[in-house]
């Protein structure tokens, strides 16, 4: 015969995707009138449509426009605690990853936090209008005329 019934149990902050936790005294009754045993309850963690976790760590991706990444810029990114200001540098290349620090999950022994890691992908416009395909044809020209060569091929290859 089996028992059912219903316990209330408090799951720690920063508690990791399958683990198994001991809730002491909350098992079946003893056959010989013994103490209750222990019940075990194995913890999974549903994985966010967004934030990825690694250790204590947030992993997300976020967008930014290509003169955001050459001119850089400060943009607002969500956290698991709301929205915060991240600062993008000059230069910064597609994939480059920027770090929140202090924004991850909790430790589960209640010292410190994760930090939370944004990798920033450089979004290309699909459709220019006339005036930003000017101001990228100048660009690309001061460019070649900067490096002395006409395309990366040469750059990295020579003519």
């Amino acid at each position: 015969m089996r028992v059912t019934r219903e316990s209330e149990i408090s799951i720690p902050a920063g508690i990791e995707n399958s683990t198994r936790m001991r809730v002491g005294g909350q098992g079946e009754q003893s056959p010989d009138g013994g103490s209750a045993g222990d019940l075990y309850c194995d913890i999974y963690v549903r994985e966010h449509e967004f934030f990825k976790r690694v250790d204590n760590d947030i992993v997300c991706d976020i967008p930014v426009t290509f003169a955001q990444a050459a001119m850089g810029a400060e943009i607002e990114v969500p956290t698991l605690q709301g929205k915060a200001a991240l600062k993008v540098a000059k230069g910064t290349a597609s994939g480059s990853l920027l770090r929140l620090k202090g924004q991850g999950v909790t430790s589960v022994n209640g010292r410190g936090r994760g930090d939370q890691l944004v990798r920033v992908t450089v979004s290309v416009p699909a459709k220019l209008n006339k005036r930003q395909e000017e101001l990228l044809a100048e660009f690309s020209k001061i460019e070649q005329e900067q490096s002395g060569k006409k395309n990366l091929w040469e750059k990295f290859f020579g003519s």
